[in-house]
């Protein structure tokens, strides 16, 4: 899955895994907000393709959380927490989805 998020963002953003099956990318020089949903939408199109081993083909879910800097927090645990909210609303709704965070 790394390797797939690696491959799929570009240069100037960061990927990291921070546990178990839950990984972070930092989408960087965004100029507008529409540009997360079409980063958040190649991922998941990636994290949900089938992956062949061992002549047969797995596939997984996944949820994706969005929170955008400085509209969502200015700290990054700040974002990071918001981020985390946003995908449980995702997994919520049935998985294999992506959302930005809204207040509530």
């Amino acid at each position: 899955m790394a390797s797939r998020l690696q491959t799929h963002t570009r240069s100037t953003d960061i990927c990291a895994r921070v546990g178990g099956d839950e990984f972070i990318v930092i989408g960087t020089q965004l100029e507008n907000p529409d540009q997360a949903y079409d980063i958040a939408k190649k991922l998941l199109d990636q994290l949900i393709a089938q992956i062949p081993i061992s002549g047969a083909n797995y596939a997984l879910g996944a949820s994706i959380g969005i929170s955008l800097y400085p509209i969502h927090g200015t700290k990054l645990a700040e974002l990071i927490d918001r981020a985390d909210s946003a995908m449980y609303q995702v997994k919520r709704n049935g998985k294999n989805g992506y959302v930005i965070y809204e207040a509530r």
